[in-house]
């Protein structure tokens, strides 16, 4: 991991996460949980009237370690950000809950999710729009009311592969939209439906050719260029790398209808998080597993 300055700010940020009703199709074996796409964006927003000269994002070694379950019947979540600014601008953000257990008078404090960013995105070499290579002459493809009845579970909010996902052993290529528009939102981040629905695709090129069920835990870099909007369609690259050992490793690209890019994310790790309770249906398995 990069190296940080000294710090030069530290702040524990109260954030009210709201419980809006579209959150609830986001679910983990039958339980509502905050997306990791959602919290990375309340890290940033919350962040946001602390720093100055905001610009586009770029987060480093994201890590999600623990679910933000969400209630029906609750309003809001109470949480803190846990926000460090260090002299050369970088700043770590970490997504926190309080928890006190029974009678207990001991308070703890659970961190759910952790970022590195800053809003400067290095200057880098914009890659060649190139689905062909991730999926050769004859890709396996899978309907996307399949997809959210069978292998990503979640509810309408979250079914956003629109067209029929190919996948092959060398990757995958989603048709990925952009959700529905969300009043009063910040698109510092995009619409956060995109890259959930590229996290989609890359849960069920697992499950075909590695037959587990991965949830995403982190990445090591997201570079977002040309920020994603609600209401648009988009093109996402899902490329395995060492997927020979868990976790399962993806690089992910996210482009426009004219094949311009938005996003680059390096380094996806994706692996079992329910312990294996959770199978892949027979009907998906490539009995040739790939080894990259």
């Amino acid at each position: 991991m990069e190296k940080f300055s000294q710090i030069i700010h530290r702040n524990r940020i109260p954030i009210k996460i709201p419980v809006l009703s579209y959150l609830l199709d986001h679910q983990f074996m039958g339980k509502a949980v905050l997306p990791a796409v959602e919290s990375m964006k309340i890290l940033v927003d919350s962040a946001q009237p602390h720093l100055n000269n905001i610009e586009n994002a770029y987060i480093t070694n994201a890590s999600f370690d623990k679910f933000i379950f969400l209630r029906e019947h609750e309003d809001f979540i109470e949480a803190f950000n846990d926000f460090e600014l260090h002299e050369n601008g970088h700043i770590q953000a970490k997504l926190v809950t309080r928890f006190q257990s029974g009678k207990s008078s001991i308070t703890r404090f659970i961190e759910h999710v952790t970022i590195h960013f800053s809003f400067s995105t290095k200057a880098m070499e914009q890659p060649p729009f190139d689905p062909g290579s991730l999926l050769g002459k004859d890709p396996f493809k899978i309907a996307p009311d399949v997809i959210y009845r069978e292998l990503v579970p979640f509810g309408p909010a979250f079914q956003n592969i629109r067209e029929p996902l190919a996948v092959s052993p060398d990757g995958a290529v989603a048709s990925v939209y952009g959700g529905e528009p969300i009043d009063g939102d910040n698109l510092l981040l995009g619409s956060p439906f995109t890259l959930d629905a590229a996290f989609h695709a890359a849960c069920a090129w697992g499950q075909r050719y590695h037959h587990m069920v991965a949830f995403p835990v982190g990445f090591s870099e997201r570079h977002i260029l040309n920020p994603t909007c609600y209401g648009n369609t988009y093109i996402a690259l899902i490329k395995p790398v060492h997927s020979d050992k868990k976790p399962l490793i993806f690089d992910i690209r996210i482009y426009d209808r004219e094949n311009n890019i938005h996003e680059i994310i390096s380094g996806v790790r994706m692996r079992d998080v329910s312990g294996g309770r959770l199978k892949p249906p027979e009907w998906i398995l490539d009995k040739q597993r790939v080894r990259i």
